[in-house]
C-alpha cells in the first residue's frame, strides 16, 4: 500500500481500483454493500458452538484487515489535504490549476465516502447491546422528534405525532421479549409518558386539522382568534390544548343518537384517563409525587402542573432578583408561596394609623395560630432588606415595617379548618394599606381547574379572606392597641398627661355631680343602659374663660377614665374629623375630647364668621345617621355665647353644659391653700390678705403661677436644703404683686374686655364694687 512518508500528489484513482479489487477477493463484495448481513446473518442460523467460534474468528480477522485499510485511507486523505493547490486560476494555462484541483477533489470525496462506509462496517462488528441501551436510544430519538423545530402550519400539514410506522421498542412490546435484563423502570416509564404525550398531541392536532378542513377555515388563527407563535411542533400542539373554548363556536353537525354515543365514549375516556393517572401517581417512584410541605419555608406550591417540582421561572425559592428589571420579584415570591392563582384584598388607612394597623393585624394573625416564616422587601426585580422601626405603646416595644411582605403559615387555621399559608403586604409608598393574599391552590384549585370547579374554589378563597377580615375587625375593636388607650387622634401617639386628678382641683359639688352622672356613671353602667334600650352617647360642654379649670378638668377626666380616650385639638379636628369620630365609635366606650372648639370657626350661626362646613360635619357626627352609642364627647369653649345654636342648644349634641365662671374670693382662697399644700410654709401666713388684693378675673392659673414664683424667691433667698426651705408671707406677697401687675397691664391694654355680670375692665381697674359684688 502507500508509504506514509511519501509527499506530493498521489494517484487516488489507482488506489481506489486496487483497494476495491482486494476487498472483493477478500469478502466477495465491497464493504458499503454489505450492510448488516455479514455480521448478523449468523444469529439467524443454527450453528454449533465450534462453528460459532470459527465464524467469530473469521469476523475478527476480516475486521482487523478493514482497520488496516482504514489506516491507509486516512494516510492518503492526509496527503491530499497537504498537497491541495488553491492558487489563482488561469484558463490559458495548459496546466490549468482549476481542472486539476477539481478532478482531484472528486477523487478524494469518493475516498472519503468509501472510508465512511468502511467505518460503518467496522462499527457493525461491535454489535452486542442491552435492551436498556436500545430503549435509552429510542427515548433520545423520540424526544428529538417531539421537540423538533416547526411552526403551527407545518404541524397541520404533517401531523408528526400521528406516525404509524414507528419502530420504537415500546410499540411492539409483548410478553417474554426480555427478562430481568430489560429496560429499567425509569427508562420504561419515561418512554411510556412520551408515548402518552404523543397520543394526546396527535389527537388534538387531528381535531384542529379536521375542523379546518370540514369548515373551510383557511388559517388556524381564525379558530383561536389570535396568532399562535411557537418554536416547535410540541409547543404548537400544547397551544391547541390550552384553548378548549375555541371549539365551542364550531359547528359539529351530528345526530342526537350519535352525539349521545360520543358523549358516553368521552365519559369512558375521562374515567380511563383519571384511573391511569391515579395508577401512575400511585407508583412508588423515588420521592414519589411532589407534595408541598407548607410548613417548610423552602417548599413551593406548584406553579406548573406539568413540572410541579420546579419553582416559578425555575429560580428557586427566594431568589435575589429576576432577570429583567421590569419584572416584579414580589409576584414570584407570592406564586411560590401560595400558587399563581390568588385572591387579594386590601385594608386602607391614614398615614398615622398605618403602624397601628400593621401591628394589630400581625398580632391578630399570630393569635389564631399563624407563624411568621419570612419577611422581605423589594425594589422592583431585586430583593432588599425591609426597614424595621420600633414604637412604644403601653410600655411595649412594637415592631413596624412600613414596606414589606410577610409570609405566614398555620398548621390548623381555625377559619379554613385546614393547613394554610397566607402572605401580608405592608405598603406605605403609593397608599397606606395592608393587603392579604390567599392562594386558590390551597383551597383545592390548580391550573387545570375549569368551569364550576374553578368558580367554587375562587368563591371559597374569597369567603376565607372575607371571614379573616371580619374576625380581624372584631379583634381590633376588642384587643387592638387603641382599645382602652388614651391617645392623640392627630398623631396617634399616647397622651403623656400630668396625672392630675379631681383631688388636685377645687370643684363645686354640683359640677362634680354633673361630671359623675354624665361621664363616669354612664361608662360604668353602659351595659345595663344598653340592655334597657337607653342611648349611651352624651355631649358635655365645659364653658368659661381661659384659666378657670377647664383643662384641669380634662386632665382629671383623662386620668380617671377607664376606657378609650381620644384627644383632639382644632388642628386635627379641622383636617380629619371623619377619622376622629370613626375611631371613637370603633373603640367605644370612648371619651372624645374636643379641646378649644371655638377655633373651628363655627360661630355666629353657621359660619357667619366661619365656613359653616366644619359645623355641618360636626353636627352630623354627633347626632346624624351613624350610631354614636358609647361615645361621650367632652368639649371646651372659651366663648360659648358665640357657638352656633344648633350645636350648643340642642340635646343629642351637647346635652350638658358646665360653666366655669371666674372664681370668687372664697374659691381663690381654697385654690391658694390647695396649691401651697405640697410645700413647707411659714406658720404665720395670712392668705386672706393676699386674696383680698386679687380682682375679678384672677384664676387658678394665676394662683399656680404665684405659688411657683414664691418658690423661686424663697429658694433664691435661702441657703438651706431644698426640703427645709419654707414659703414666707413676703415671698407670696411679692409674687402676688408681680402677677397683679401683669394682669392689670393686660386689662389696661384691652379696655373693651367684658368679664362677667358684667364689670368692664375699667371698673375692675378702678376698684369699683370692691365689696365682692362682682362675684355674685
Amino acid at each position: 500500500m502507500s508509504d506514509s512518508s511519501k509527499t506530493g500528489p498521489v494517484d487516488v484513482s489507482a488506489y481506489l481500483d486496487m483497494f476495491t479489487e482486494q476487498l472483493e477477493k477478500l469478502y466477495g463484495e465491497s464493504p458499503h454493500e454489505k450492510g448488516d448481513a455479514m455480521y448478523h446473518g449468523a444469529q439467524s442460523t443454527s450453528m454449533s458452538e465450534e462453528e460459532y467460534k470459527e465464524f467469530h474468528h473469521r469476523r475478527k480477522v476480516r475486521t482487523l484487515e478493514l482497520v488496516r485499510h482504514l489506516k491507509d485511507q486516512l494516510d492518503i486523505l492526509s496527503q491530499g489535504v497537504e498537497a491541495r493547490d488553491t492558487g489563482a486560476f488561469d484558463e490559458d494555462d495548459e496546466d490549468n490549476v482549476y481542472e486539476k484541483t477539481a478532478d482531484r477533489d472528486a477523487q478524494f470525496r469518493q475516498l472519503s465516502g468509501f472510508t465512511i462506509a468502511t467505518l460503518e462496517t467496522v462499527k457493525d462488528y461491535f454489535s452486542w447491546s442491552t435492551v436498556q441501551s436500545q430503549w435509552a436510544s429510542d427515548i433520545s430519538a423520540f424526544s428529538d422528534e417531539m421537540g423538533a423545530e416547526g411552526s403551527t402550519d407545518e404541524l397541520l400539514r404533517n401531523n408528526i405525532f400521528g406516525k404509524s410506522d414507528s419502530e420504537y421498542a415500546i410499540d411492539n412490546l409483548s410478553l417474554g421479549d426480555y427478562g430481568e435484563n430489560g429496560p429499567s423502570y425509569g427508562t420504561f416509564l419515561e418512554m411510556l409518558i412520551l408515548k402518552l404525550n404523543q397520543a394526546l398531541l396527535s389527537t388534538v392536532t387531528n381535531l384542529v386539522i379536521h375542523t379546518m378542513n370540514a369548515n373551510d377555515i383557511p388559517s388556524v388563527d381564525k379558530i383561536f382568534d389570535s396568532e399562535i407563535e411557537v418554536e416547535s411542533y410540541a409547543e404548537a400542539a400544547m397551544e391547541f390544548l390550552k384553548h378548549p373554548e375555541a371549539f365551542a363556536a364550531i359547528d359539529f353537525s351530528i345526530s342526537d343518537a350519535k352525539a349521545e354515543e360520543i358523549h358516553t365514549s368521552l365519559l369512558t375516556i375521562e374515567w380511563m384517563t383519571k384511573r391511569l393517572n391515579a395508577t401512575l401517581q400511585a407508583l412508588p417512584l423515588g420521592k414519589g409525587e411532589y407534595k408541598v410541605n407548607l410548613s417548610d419555608v423552602e417548599s413551593h406550591v406548584p406553579t406548573n402542573s406539568f413540572q410541579p417540582r420546579k419553582t416559578f421561572e425555575n429560580l428557586g425559592m427566594w431568589p435575589l432578583s429576576r432577570s429583567e428589571s421590569w419584572q416584579s420579584l414580589s409576584e414570584l415570591d407570592l406564586n411560590n408561596w401560595i400558587g399563581p392563582e390568588q385572591h387579594s384584598q386590601r385594608m386602607d388607612c391614614s398615614e398615622s394609623l398605618h403602624k397601628i394597623l400593621y401591628r394589630d393585624f400581625t398580632d391578630f394573625i399570630q393569635s389564631i395560630g399563624y407563624q411568621h416564616k419570612k419577611v422581605t422587601g423589594y425594589d422592583g426585580a431585586k430583593r432588599v432588606k425591609p426597614s424595621l422601626k420600633l414604637f412604644s405603646w403601653d410600655e411595649r416595644d412594637c415592631k413596624y415595617r412600613a414596606d414589606a411582605t410577610l409570609f405566614f403559615y398555620n398548621a390548623a387555621c381555625p377559619i379554613s379548618q385546614s393547613e394554610m399559608r397566607i402572605a401580608v403586604t405592608s405598603n406605605a409608598i403609593f397608599s397606606y394599606s395592608m393587603t392579604i393574599h390567599a392562594g386558590l391552590e390551597l383551597f383545592g384549585g390548580n391550573a387545570s381547574s375549569e368551569g364550576n370547579d374553578s368558580l367554587q374554589v375562587r368563591e371559597k378563597t374569597e369567603q376565607f379572606v372575607k371571614q379573616l377580615f371580619e374576625e380581624f375587625d372584631e379583634y381590633q375593636r376588642q384587643d387592638g392597641l387603641l382599645k382602652n388607650s388614651k391617645f392623640d387622634a392627630g398623631t396617634i401617639l399616647q397622651l403623656q398627661t400630668k396625672q392630675r386628678s379631681f383631688d388636685d382641683m377645687i370643684l363645686t359639688s354640683s359640677k362634680r355631680q354633673l361630671l359623675d352622672e354624665n361621664i363616669f356613671a354612664l361608662l360604668s353602667n353602659s351595659s345595663r343602659l344598653v340592655e334597657r334600650g337607653v342611648e349611651t352617647n352624651r355631649g358635655v360642654m365645659l364653658a368659661g374663660p381661659p384659666g378657670v379649670g377647664k383643662s384641669l378638668t380634662i386632665d382629671a377626666i383623662i386620668s380617671e377614665a377607664n376606657c378609650t380616650v381620644v384627644f383632639t385639638n382644632f388642628a386635627s379636628l379641622s383636617k380629619i374629623m371623619d377619622e376622629i369620630f370613626h375611631l371613637s365609635r370603633r373603640y367605644a366606650p370612648t371619651i372624645l375630647i374636643l379641646e378649644d372648639i371655638d377655633a373651628l370657626g363655627i360661630t355666629n350661626q353657621r359660619g357667619e364668621f366661619g365656613s359653616g362646613a366644619g359645623l355641618s360635619t360636626l353636627l352630623n357626627h354627633m347626632d346624624g345617621i351613624s350610631n354614636n352609642n358609647g361615645v361621650i364627647t367632652v368639649a371646651t369653649s372659651n366663648h360659648p355665647e358665640n357657638l352656633d345654636w344648633a350645636l350648643i342648644a340642642r340635646p343629642g349634641r351637647f346635652d350638658v353644659r358646665i360653666d366655669y365662671p371666674y372664681p370668687d374670693k372664697a374659691m381663690l382662697l381654697s385654690i391658694l391653700k390647695l396649691k401651697l399644700k405640697p410645700f413647707p410654709c411659714d406658720s404665720k401666713l395670712n392668705l386672706d390678705v393676699l386674696v383680698e388684693t386679687m380682682p375679678l378675673g384672677f384664676t387658678g392659673s394665676h394662683i399656680h403661677d404665684i405659688v411657683n414664683q414664691a418658690n423661686y424667691i424663697s429658694v433664691n433667698n435661702s441657703k438651706q436644703d431644698a426640703k427645709d426651705i419654707v414659703i414666707t408671707q413676703e415671698s407670696l406677697a411679692s409674687a402676688t404683686e408681680r402677677s397683679l401687675y401683669n394682669f392689670k397691664k393686660f386689662l389696661d391694654e384691652r379696655p373693651h374686655v367684658v368679664l362677667q355680670n358684667p364689670p368692664t375692665a375699667q371698673e375692675v381697674l378702678k376698684g369699683k364694687n370692691s365689696n365682692n359684688s362682682f362675684f355674685q
